[in-house]
C-alpha cells in the first residue's frame, strides 16, 4: 500500500522531479566526485605525514628513556665506588647515603646491605625496607656485578625498578651492596615531552610498565598482540601500525629501548588524525546540501502552481485512507478544469464514504458494547470446527477451559467441560446447524469438582462465511431461580387464598387458581390482560380508584371487605388486601369470608343465646321459689279440703295456674340449657309412637301426621320428657303454619353418620353456632307443607319471646333450642315461603341399648322421724314444714348454711333426713353438703333446685349418693321423695 502511494506521489510530481534531477546531475554530482577525489588524496598525505611524525616521536622517547636509565645506572655504580661507603664509620656512611639520596632524587631509598642480605644503613631510617627477597640483590651477589629488576612496590599500587650495585674493598672483596629502588613513576618525565597522542612503555613481554592512565598501569595491560610483530618479540627498530582497542581505531609507532629490552609506544586516535579530512568532507556536504536546496527551490518555484492542487488532493486522499476525512480539498483559481472535476468528484465520494463509515462505526460500537456486556463466552468456528476467535467475560464461569483457544479444535477444547454424551450433543447440534442453517440450542447438566452446574450452548450459523458462533452460558443460577419460582408458584397455586399481581394500570398479569375460582372464573387465564376492577360493580370501582388505591400507595397496604357478585349472579363476602410494589405494580390478596362471617354471626348468636339463657335461668330459679310456696300451699290445702267444698274447686284452679307457671319456668330452664332431668338411653322411634296419639289430640282436625321412621335406628342419650317437649313444640309450630286450610306434618327418623370430611363439605349451618363433632347421629325431621317462614323472621324464630301469633309465650322454639344444645345436639331449619318448613334435629347416639320404664302409681304415705329443712326463702320453709308435719314428721328449720351446720352439729343424732336448697346467699347448698357429710357421713340429704337434676348433680363429686327434687314441688312429690330416702335408710 505504501509503495502504491509512493508511486503515485512520484507520478504527480514528475515535472518537478525531472528539474530536480537535472540540477543534481549538473551541479552536485561533479562537485561530489571532485571533492571525494581530493579527500582521498588528503587522507593519504595525512596518513604518511602522521606515520613519519609518530615514528620520530617514538624514537625520541626511546632515546630519552635509554639515556635516562643509563644515567641512573652509571650514578649507582659511581656511588658504589666511593671510599666513604667502606671506610667511614656507620654515622659517616649514613650521612654519605643521605647526601647521595639528596643529590640523586630519582632514587627512592638508598641502602647498604651486607652480602648475607642484612640491612646495614639506610638513607631514610623512617622508611625501612627489606631486600633479601629481591631477585636483583641475589643476582648482584651471585654475579658480583650490577643487577636490576622490575617488581611491584610493597603497597601494590605501582612498579619499582630495583638496582643493586656491589661494593668491593681495596682487595677486591665484596663487602656490601648498594640498593637503589627507583619508582618507575620517575621515568614518566621522559614520556611527557610529546605534543599529541599518548606515550607509554611496554616490558619485554608486551605488558604495560609506564602509562599515563592509572587503570592501564594497574592492570598492566597486554599489548603484545597489538604492537609486537608476528613472532611476538619486541621490535628492533621504530615501526608504525594500526589497531583497534576498546571500540576505537588507533595509529601507533613503537621503538625499542635497546639497553633495557623495553618498547616505547606512541599512539593517536584515527578520528583525531583524520579531523582535517572530516572537516573537508563536511564542507563538501554543506555545498551539496546548498545545491540540493537551491534545486528544490527552483523546482518548487517552477512547478508549484501546476502540481500543488494534485499534491493537495493526494494528501487529502492519503489522509482519508488513514481515517482523517477532514483535510481541506485544494481550492485555487489556477486549478485546471479536469483537476477541478476530479477534486469535486473525490469530495462527494469522501463525504458518502465518511457517512457510511460513521454509520458502520456506530453500529460496530453498539454491537461491540453489547457483546462485551454479555456475561457469556463466545466462540467463532469455521466449517472444520476450528476456533477462529474467542471472547470471554471478566469472570468466566468456565474455569476448567484452557486459556487461548484460537486455532484449536472446538470439540477438543470443550472436552474438559463434560463427558462423551455432552460432546456428542454438541457435535449433533453442529451437524444440524450445518444441514438446516438454523440455530440450535444445547442444554446439559454437568459435574465438575463434585459440583453440578447447568450449561446452555446456543449455536448460531453464518452461512455466508461458512462459520458458526457458539454462545456458552452458565445457567445454574437461572435453573435454580426457575426451580424456586416453580416452587413458589406451586405454593401460590395450592394456596386457598386468592393472589393476583397487577401492573401499573391495574391490569391482571398473574392470578392463581384460588383467585379465579373465588370470583367464579374456571381458569385464571380468563383474567390475564383484563382490568382488575371487572369483578366489582360500578360504585365499588369508583371507590377503588379514588380512595383505596391512593390509600394503599400512601400507607403501603389497604385492607377491607366487599360484597362481590360472580358471573353466575351468586355473591360472596370478600376480604381484600392491596399492597403496592416499588415497581408501581400491585399485589392483591383476597379471601372468601362468607362462611367465616356466618360462623361469627352464629357465635354472636350463640353468645346472645347464652346470655339470655343465663338471664332466663336466673328468672326461672327465682320464679320456682315463688311457685314452690304457691303450689305447695295450694296442694296442701287441696289435700285437707272437703270433696264438695267450693274452696276445693278454687284450690284446683290455683294448682292449675301454678302448674302452668311451672311449665313456663321449665321452658325457660330448657332454653337456658338447664332443663335436662334424667338422661338415659332411649329409643326415639318408640318415643314418637308412644306420643303420637297425644300429638294428634293437640292438633287441629285438618292437620295430618305422617310417620317415616327408619327401622332399627340406634338409641340416643337423652331425657325422654325433654325430647317429648321438643317433638311437641315442633309439631305444634308446624300445625300453626297451616292456618284454616290444614296440611300434612311428616315426622322422620334417619341414621346420620357424620365424618370430619362430610362436616366440612356439607356445611350443616346449625343454628345457635352449634358445632357437631364427628360420630353417629340420629336425625329427627319434622317437615310441613304450610305457609313457610319469611327470611327476615327465620333468623329470629328461636329468640326468646318471639312469636308471630297473637297468643302464646314465644318460648316454645327457644326452649327447643335450649334442650337440643343441652343434649349436645344441633338443629337446622329450611323454609321456603308458600312451600313449607323442615326442622332437622341431630342427637348423639348411645352405646347402650334403650331402656323401658314402668309407670309408678302414687300412694298415700305416712312419715315419721325428724327432718331438717334448709332454705333462704321463708315461704318455702313454711310450706315444706306444713307438708311434712301433715304426714307426721317433726321438722327443724334453718334459713342459712351456717345456721344449718350449727343446728345439725347439735342434733345430728335426731335428724333422719335433710331437705337442702342448692342456691342460697352466702354459703350455697354445694358448700353446706360436704360439711354436713363431714359431721355425719350417713346423713340422707335431698337437694332441692329449680334447675335440672343433671345440672344440679354436677355440683357434687359423689352425685350417685345425692337425692334430688325439682322445684316447684307438689305436696305428694315431696312426701314420696322423703319416704323413698327414709326407706333406703331403713
Amino acid at each position: 500500500m505504501q509503495t502504491f502511494r509512493n508511486f503515485w506521489r512520484l507520478r504527480l510530481n514528475a515535472a518537478r522531479n525531472r528539474i530536480l534531477i537535472f540540477v543534481i546531475l549538473i551541479g552536485i554530482l561533479p562537485m561530489a566526485l571532485v571533492g571525494s577525489w581530493l579527500i582521498v588524496l588528503e587522507r593519504r598525505s595525512l596518513q604518511a605525514q602522521t606515520n613519519h611524525e609518530l615514528t620520530i616521536v617514538a624514537q625520541n622517547c626511546a632515546d630519552r628513556m635509554d639515556s635516562f636509565v643509563a644515567n641512573l645506572l652509571n650514578n649507582a655504580r659511581a656511588s658504589a665506588a666511593l671510599p666513604g661507603l667502606i671506610n667511614e664509620a656507620p654515622e659517616g656512611r649514613e650521612t654519605l647515603l643521605q647526601l647521595l639520596n639528596t643529590h640523586f632524587p630519582d632514587y627512592g631509598q638508598l641502602a647498604l646491605v651486607n652480602p648475607s642480605g642484612q640491612l646495614e644503613i639506610v638513607a631514610k631510617p623512617q622508611e625501612m625496607i627489606s631486600v633479601d627477597h629481591v631477585p636483583s640483590f641475589q643476582q648482584a651477589i651471585r654475579t658480583q656485578r650490577q643487577a636490576w629488576v622490575i617488581a611491584p612496590a610493597p603497597s601494590g599500587n605501582h612498579l619499582i625498578m630495583h638496582v643493586h650495585t656491589p661494593i668491593f674493598d681495596e682487595a677486591g672483596n665484596l663487602v656490601s651492596v648498594l640498593g637503589s629502588p627507583i619508582p618507575l613513576d620517575n621515568l614518566t618525565a621522559a614520556l611527557d615531552k610529546i605534543d599529541s597522542g599518548t606515550a607509554f612503555v611496554l616490558d619485554e613481554t608486551g605488558h604495560v610498565l609506564l602509562h599515563p592512565d592509572p587503570a592501564q598501569l594497574e592492570a598492566r595491560t597486554d599489548f603484545s598482540q597489538l604492537v609486537f610483530a608476528e613472532n611476538g618479540r619486541p621490535p628492533q627498530q621504530a615501526i608504525t601500525t594500526n589497531y583497534s582497542r576498546d571500540g576505537n581505531r588507533y595509529v601507533a609507532s613503537y621503538a625499542p629501548i635497546t639497553s633495557l629490552g623495553w618498547t616505547v609506544v606512541v599512539e593517536r586516535s584515527e578520528s583525531e588524525l583524520l579531523m582535517p579530512i572530516t572537516q573537508a568532507t563536511n564542507r563538501l556536504i554543506l555545498g551539496l546540501v546548498a545545491t540540493v536546496f537551491a534545486g528544490l527551490a527552483i523546482t518548487i518555484l517552477v512547478s508549484g502552481r501546476m502540481t500543488r492542487p494534485m499534491r493537495d488532493l493526494v494528501l487529502a486522499a492519503q489522509a482519508f485512507g488513514e481515517g482523517k476525512p477532514d483535510l481541506p480539498l485544494p481550492q485555487s483559481p489556477w486549478i485546471i478544469s479536469e483537476i477541478r472535476i476530479l477534486i469535486n468528484t473525490f469530495g462527494r465520494m469522501r463525504t458518502a464514504v465518511t457517512e457510511r463509515e460513521t454509520h458502520l462505526q456506530r453500529s460496530e460500537s453498539r454491537i461491540r458494547a453489547l457483546i462485551d456486556a454479555m456475561p457469556d463466552t463466545l466462540l467463532r468456528v469455521d466449517a472444520n470446527l476450528n476456533i477462529l476467535d474467542a471472547k470471554f467475560p471478566t469472570n468466566s464461569p468456565f474455569k476448567q477451559l484452557p486459556g487461548n483457544p484460537v486455532g484449536t479444535d472446538l470439540l477438543a477444547y470443550l472436552r474438559p467441560l463434560g463427558d462423551d454424551t455432552f460432546i456428542n450433543q454438541i457435535e449433533q447440534a453442529l451437524q444440524e446447524t450445518q444441514s438446516t442453517g438454523e440455530a440450535q440450542l444445547v442444554e446439559s447438566t454437568l459435574s465438575q469438582a463434585a459440583q453440578k452446574f447447568d450449561i446452555e450452548i446456543r449455536i448460531v450459523p453464518n452461512s455466508e462465511q461458512k462459520e458458526a458462533v457458539l454462545i456458552l452460558r452458565d445457567i445454574t443460577e437461572q435453573k435454580e431461580a426457575e426451580a424456586s419460582i416453580h416452587k413458589l408458584l406451586s405454593a401460590l397455586e395450592a394456596s386457598s387464598e386468592g393472589l393476583a399481581i397487577l401492573d401499573q394500570s391495574q391490569t391482571f398479569v398473574y392470578a392463581n387458581n384460588a383467585y379465579a375460582q373465588i370470583n367464579g372464573y374456571p381458569n385464571p387465564q380468563e383474567l390475564i390482560g383484563r382490568g382488575w376492577t371487572i369483578i366489582y360493580n360500578a360504585e365499588q370501582q369508583r371507590t377503588l380508584r379514588h380512595n383505596i388505591i391512593p390509600n394503599a400507595q400512601e400507607n403501603g397496604v389497604w385492607r377491607g371487605e366487599f360484597l362481590v357478585s360472580r358471573p353466575d349472579s351468586s355473591s360472596y363476602l370478600q376480604e381484600l388486601a392491596l399492597s403496592p410494589l416499588a415497581s408501581g405494580e400491585f399485589v392483591c390478596v383476597i379471601r372468601d369470608i362468607t362462611e367465616r362471617k356466618k360462623s361469627e354471626e352464629a357465635i354472636l348468636e350463640a353468645q346472645k343465646l347464652d346470655n339470655l339463657g343465663l338471664l332466663a335461668g336466673g328468672v326461672a330459679h327465682d320464679f320456682n321459689n315463688l311457685l314452690t310456696g304457691i303450689l305447695g300451699h295450694s296442694t296442701l290445702a287441696l289435700e285437707n279440703a272437703n270433696a264438695n267444698s267450693l274452696v276445693r274447686e278454687q284450690l284446683q284452679k290455683v294448682v292449675s295456674s301454678a302448674s302452668k307457671a311451672a311449665d313456663l319456668t321449665r321452658q325457660l330452664l330448657a332454653y337456658a340449657g338447664k332443663g335436662v332431668f334424667e338422661v338415659q338411653s332411649i329409643d326415639i322411634n318408640q318415643l314418637i309412637r308412644e306420643n303420637i296419639s297425644l300429638l294428634e289430640t293437640a292438633l287441629p282436625n285438618k292437620a295430618e301426621i305422617l310417620l317415616d321412621l327408619e327401622p332399627e335406628v340406634l338409641a340416643v342419650e337423652a331425657d325422654s320428657g325433654q325430647i317429648q317437649q321438643v317433638l311437641m313444640n315442633l309439631v305444634i309450630n308446624a300445625a300453626e303454619s297451616f292456618g284454616k286450610f290444614g296440611g300434612q306434618i311428616q315426622i322422620q327418623t334417619r341414621q346420620c353418620p357424620l365424618t370430619q370430611q362430610s362436616l366440612q363439605k356439607d356445611n350443616l349451618n346449625l343454628l345457635g353456632g352449634t358445632i357437631l363433632e364427628p360420630g353417629n347421629y340420629v336425625c329427627l325431621i319434622v317437615a310441613d307443607n304450610g305457609c313457610g317462614i319469611e327470611p327476615k323472621q327465620l333468623a329470629h324464630i328461636f329468640d326468646p319471646f318471639f312469636s308471630t301469633k297473637d297468643t302464646g309465650t314465644g318460648l316454645g322454639l327457644s326452649a327447643t333450642l335450649g334442650i337440643i344444645r343441652a343434649h349436645h345436639g344441633g338443629i337446622q331449619v329450611q323454609s321456603e315461603v308458600g312451600k313449607g318448613t323442615q326442622f332437622t334435629v341431630y342427637f348423639k347416639t348411645s352405646d347402650r341399648p334403650a331402656l323401658q320404664h314402668a309407670q309408678k302409681r302414687p300412694r298415700k304415705r305416712t312419715l315419721s322421724g325428724t327432718a331438717l329443712i334448709i332454705d333462704d326463702q321463708e315461704t318455702i320453709l313454711a310450706v315444706a314444714e306444713d307438708m311434712l308435719t301433715t304426714r307426721g314428721m317433726r321438722v327443724m328449720l334453718a334459713a342459712s348454711g351456717p345456721q344449718a351446720i350449727a343446728l345439725f352439729q347439735e342434733h345430728h343424732h335426731e335428724i333422719d333426713v335433710i331437705l337442702l336448697d342448692l342456691k342460697m346467699p352466702g354459703m350455697g347448698g354445694d358448700e353446706v353438703y360436704p360439711q354436713l357429710k363431714q359431721i355425719d357421713p350417713n346423713a340422707r340429704i335431698i337437694i332441692a333446685s329449680g334447675y335440672s337434676e343433671q345440672e344440679t348433680l354436677n355440683y357434687f363429686a359423689n352425685h350417685n349418693e345425692v337425692a334430688f327434687i325439682q322445684k316447684p314441688y307438689r305436696f305428694q312429690a315431696l312426701v314420696e321423695m322423703v319416704a323413698s330416702v327414709l326407706e333406703q335408710t331403713q
